[in-house]
């Protein structure tokens, strides 16, 4: 029982939820997140995308069952393992997007409807859309923007152009990288572990990798230094935290291309030290920035 139970969480992948903290970004560049109601309703948000989220990682498994049993490290997910079955799995999945919509009621019909269409994009990715090159990567990275709409609906605030393109930016910037290291395991071991991988070679996604980099950066220094879309202090000095933002793109980039080992982007996160000191840096210098 307590082993089905570890096998479960394992299905359910809560090590991935590090991604929905994204819907908490809105808010706090906008400088509400302490407000009233602000809080609670941003908390319903981001457990909402991870019922939602672990709801598409079960059916993604599940649609991916095969291929992952090829995979040198996705062979021993409980589906590819064996050791939980695809009616349990299916059972999971539809009871996790429940649970999600269930959240997303309790914020608004704005909610239901984007978390909704989240469900509805990765269906449709699972089931085919995965396999169309280039199309894959933006339609995952197009998965974060809609955790940043949903995010805005507390503070009834628009987005900003800047913070949809620097969110587009890294989500494909992690996502290139990721599929960059199924290609060269692919090469490695001359498995096809995913369908879309033999319409790809190292050089364009290298490309995209970097291209996307670049964009992070020049966004976020433009930014830093432009934007009017919250009230600056004086003596300005938030382009000091492009420093951040730059040492931690080089970090990873150096961990993609000269370890070649980005393939599951959140677990570089947690076993980088590197990055985690620069990011615990960067956050504690917009705290002291937007709320000191």
């Amino acid at each position: 029982m307590k082993y089905q139970l570890i096998e479960t969480v394992r299905l359910l992948r809560p090590s991935q939820y590090v991604k929905n903290l994204l819907v908490f970004a809105p808010a706090f560049f906008a400088g509400t997140i302490l407000n009233d109601g602000v809080p609670q309703l941003t908390i319903f948000i981001f457990i909402s995308f991870c019922f939602a989220a672990s709801a598409m990682y079960v059916f993604n498994d599940y649609c991916d069952v095969n291929f992952d049993k090829m995979h040198p490290v996705k062979r021993n997910r409980p589906l590819a393992a064996g050791t939980i079955n695809k009616n349990t799995a299916l059972g999971l999945a539809g009871s996790s997007s429940a649970l999600s919509l269930l959240f997303a009621y309790f914020v608004s019909f704005t909610a239901v409807i984007l978390i909704s269409a989240y469900i509805l994009l990765n269906i449709l990715y699972s089931l085919g859309l995965k396999n169309i090159p280039i199309a894959e990567l933006v339609i995952v990275s197009f998965g974060f923007i809609l955790r940043l709409y949903s995010g805005s609906i507390p503070i009834e605030t628009p987005l900003t152009l800047w913070i949809q393109l620097l969110t587009f930016s890294l989500a494909m910037l992690l996502v290139s990288a990721k599929r960059y290291h199924d290609l060269k395991l692919f090469e490695t071991c001359n498995q096809l572990m995913r369908p879309v991988l033999a319409k790809y070679n190292s050089k364009m996604l290298s490309i995209i990798v970097l291209a996307s980099a670049l964009l992070v950066f020049g966004i976020y220094l433009f930014w830093s230094l432009f934007s009017h879309s919250f009230p600056r202090k004086e003596p300005d000095w938030l382009f000091v935290s492009a420093l951040f933002v730059g040492i931690g793109l080089i970090r990873y980039l150096w961990i993609v291309f000269k370890d070649e080992n980005s393939g599951f982007p959140v677990e570089v996160f947690y076993s980088d030290n590197i990055i985690k000191l620069n990011v615990l840096g960067w956050m504690v210098l917009m705290m002291v920035y937007f709320y000191a």
